[in-house]
């Protein structure tokens, strides 16, 4: 169909339906002049003219059987408030139904809940969580030797970047451990801190499996199009140990 043949059928239609357009069963409608052009079978209960569409408010009512004024909700900003706050509890639901650990769900409930408030680990969540850290067990170990092979240092700082394995992954995830170590007369002494960010930040493809990263997306697509009041919070914890046969000995003041 060419431009022309468009607008002319356009036209065609739009004037047929200027005439007569029957919308409803009791009369029959003019959308040009916005009236109905018979009488109301009421005679005229909703007004000295029976011809008015909607009580001579057609913008902002109802008359669909042209028997019937439908008015407009009383509180239109409160009743999309209610909707708006259900969308979000059934979005809470379903991405929380996806979430296998107690942790995980945990985290999730905080975060929903909109209060921002960081959770703090206790000392026996702080060993859980580095139980499930290859990366930080394999820098213990490595200490550990040194240190019991009569090597000392002094208090050094570093940091480990690692994934939590199950329980933690859905809770802590990527995570950086903040570490500190001293070896003195064959006692190691380190101290290891969390500061993870919950979020739910994009990754480059890649950087994580592609379901776990669909995932993330998906949630901070939702919590920035829906605007339902999540907020990112801090998991912190820290943990102090020591191991070594010289952790025994006075002069180490352990």
């Amino acid at each position: 169909m060419t431009w022309k043949q468009f607008c002319l059928t356009t036209l065609i239609t739009f004037a047929l339906v200027a005439i007569l357009v029957p919308i409803a069963h009791a009369r029959y409608y003019h959308p040009t002049l916005g009236c109905w052009i018979s009488r109301d079978p009421a005679g005229f209960a909703d007004g000295a003219n029976a011809y008015t569409y909607g009580a001579g408010a057609p913008v902002g009512t109802l008359d669909p059987e042209g028997l019937t004024v439908i008015l407009p909700p009383l509180d239109p900003v409160g009743d999309f408030k209610r909707a708006h706050s259900s969308f979000c509890r059934l979005l809470e639901r379903q991405i929380r139904s996806y979430l296998s650990t107690s942790w995980g769900r945990m985290a999730w409930d905080n975060f929903v809940s909109g209060s921002g408030a960081d959770i703090y680990l206790a000392e026996s969540a702080m060993e859980d969580a580095l139980g499930a850290s290859t990366e930080y067990a394999a820098w213990l170990e490595k200490k550990q030797q040194r240190c019991n092979s009569g090597r000392w240092w002094p208090q050094s700082k570093e940091e480990i970047g690692d994934t939590l394995k199950n329980p933690w992954h859905e809770a802590i995830g990527g995570v950086t451990l903040h570490l500190t170590s001293e070896c003195k007369r064959c006692c190691l002494t380190w101290t290891v801190a969390i500061n993870d960010y919950y979020d739910y930040d994009w990754k480059k493809l890649g950087k994580r499996d592609f379901k776990t990263e669909m995932k993330v997306r998906l949630v901070r697509t939702a919590q920035v199009m829906s605007q339902c009041g999540w907020k990112e919070f801090y998991h912190r914890g820290s943990l102090v140990k020591t191991s070594g046969p010289g952790c025994g000995d006075p002069a180490n003041g352990i």
